[in-house]
């Protein structure tokens, strides 16, 4: 009862395919989005889209998406929400702090500049409309925790996200390679395949 299509990033260099650069991946995303009626969850590895950083701009439209969704549902006074998980750090918890933990800290900081931090952020952006960001879209990280050695010492770790999933109303999923990311989502940095299921069968549910 499913209908499958196979999404990719690609470009010359991955896939050979002369002066065509395909994001299908992030058409999808930003479609399944656009179309969503109730609810969007994503998992993903990292969170990078709709933002700027030191003049640049991120050009993936998955944040994008989400802003317009979120503004349509407040203007319309529509139930719809997003959520979405991802690792507390994109990286093992003790390499922070130290010096090969460069690239975790700018990935760190380009999330927080994607999500909360600045007005180009995606609860910056909606906040300027005079939406509470967190009535429509709502970000989560898991940790797990538990007793150790005679003491019954407690103890807790985050549970690391290395999904690249997003589940749409329960009718429709992505599921694939691809991170939230520019190198992910652009088909110009790296090679990546996902596929979309739509479930055609659908079943009525509260």
């Amino acid at each position: 009862t499913c209908e499958v299509q196979i999404l990719r990033s690609s470009s010359m260099w991955s896939t050979g395919t002369p002066d065509v650069t395909e994001h299908s991946i992030m058409n999808a995303y930003v479609k399944l989005i656009e179309q969503s009626e109730h609810f969007v969850y994503i998992e993903n590895q990292f969170f990078i889209s709709t933002s700027e950083m030191d003049g640049k701009k991120v050009e993936n439209l998955i944040g994008e998406a989400l802003v317009q969704r979120a503004i349509r549902a407040a203007r319309n006074r529509e139930t719809w929400r997003a959520v979405i998980l991802i690792p507390l750090m994109p990286g093992f918890e003790n390499t922070v702090d130290s010096e090969g933990g460069t690239s975790v800290r700018l990935i760190m900081q380009c999330q927080y500049r994607s999500i909360c931090r600045g007005e180009s952020s995606i609860f910056g952006r909606l906040r300027k409309e005079g939406i509470e960001p967190e009535d429509y879209i709502q970000f989560y990280s898991l940790r797990t925790w538990g007793r150790i050695g005679p003491q019954k010492v407690l103890v807790t770790e985050q549970l690391y996200i290395h999904a690249k999933c997003m589940i749409v109303d329960d009718r429709a999923a992505i599921i694939g390679s691809a991170n939230i990311n520019e190198r992910s989502m652009l088909g110009s940095r790296d090679s990546e395949v996902a596929a979309i299921v739509r479930d055609t069968d659908m079943l009525w549910s509260t």
